[in-house]
């Protein structure tokens, strides 16, 4: 008997130091990669810190991982911008919600109005009448002037703040007659919730991603990643000022990447946010 107990004492020490050892081993293993991944953003922020400084001109940038609460990497992130293009994302935003709600329908039509043709031009003429899906698609794929301020007075003012102050997106001030202001930080968090398919619903999310994954506009974000990478991304563009915005799918998860810049040349606006993207992709890669 003393020696059967012996015997069930042994092997039960036999396990509790096997379960101890591999209780162990998950640990040095995740102990290793929290390691890995903190050494990566250290030098994706290292990277991305070389960036800015060198650029010529203002700019802000937020990056952000929609699994984590703290951006992975900020700069001037609370600047007030003239948004330029990416006021779109407001405007597609409260289409997607009333189109949701029943209150909007895709079919329906709209009227470009000579009001609508702005300097920077339009796809369509004034008296043109087009669908809510033409217009939302000319609008955000190929950064159309004509069909976004159509959709803008069809949806007004009131409608589209009240959803972004909703959404918890305040630092996004609409302004149909000057500019239009936003934060990179706004624009951010609309992307991150996109990414999470939490932007009016998952169904809305969802159609908005695959619009923005049909822009056309690619000289950017886009523009230093490898062939195949899949970009939901919105464009900005006025004199001295160029942004592009949006989410990157990485292997280790989607991206979101969020530059504007101000007082500086196109080209290399261009330039930075391409080398941008780039670095953020390539930091997620590395893990």
């Amino acid at each position: 008997m003393a020696k059967r107990r012996l015997i069930r004492l042994a092997i039960l020490a036999g396990i509790v130091i096997a379960a101890c050892a591999c209780s162990g081993g998950e640990r040095d293993a995740g102990t290793r990669a929290s390691a890995t991944s903190a050494q990566s953003n250290a030098a994706l922020v290292a990277r991305l810190d070389g960036l800015v400084s060198a650029f010529k001109g203002g700019v802000g940038v937020w990056v952000g991982d929609p699994a984590t609460s703290a951006p992975l990497y900020a700069h001037r992130a609370d600047e007030q911008v003239v948004a330029a293009s990416l006021y779109k994302l407001a405007v597609l935003m409260e289409a997607e919600r009333r189109i949701d709600a029943g209150t909007l329908r895709s079919d329906q039509l709209i009227t470009i109005q000579p009001e609508d043709l702005t300097g920077e031009g339009s796809m369509y003429e004034a008296g043109t009448d087009v669908t809510v899906e033409q217009a939302l698609e000319a609008m955000t794929t190929a950064s159309d002037n004509g069909t976004a301020l159509a959709l803008w007075r069809l949806l007004g003012d009131d409608g589209i703040r009240s959803t972004l102050v909703r959404a918890g997106i305040p630092d996004f001030r609409l302004d149909i007659v000057g500019a239009t202001m936003a934060t990179p930080r706004a624009i951010g968090a609309i992307f991150t919730r996109l990414a999470k398919r939490e932007l009016v619903s998952r169904a809305a999310s969802e159609r908005m991603v695959a619009r923005l994954q049909r822009q056309t506009i690619n000289d950017r974000l886009p523009a230093g990643l490898p062939d195949g990478v899949v970009v939901a991304h919105k464009t900005g563009n006025l004199p001295g000022l160029t942004h592009d915005a949006g989410i990157i799918v990485t292997p280790s998860g989607p991206r979101i990447v969020v530059v504007m810049t101000w007082d500086s040349d196109e080209g290399a606006a261009n330039a930075l946010i391409a080398d941008i993207g780039a670095a953020v992709y390539r930091a997620a890669t590395d893990r």
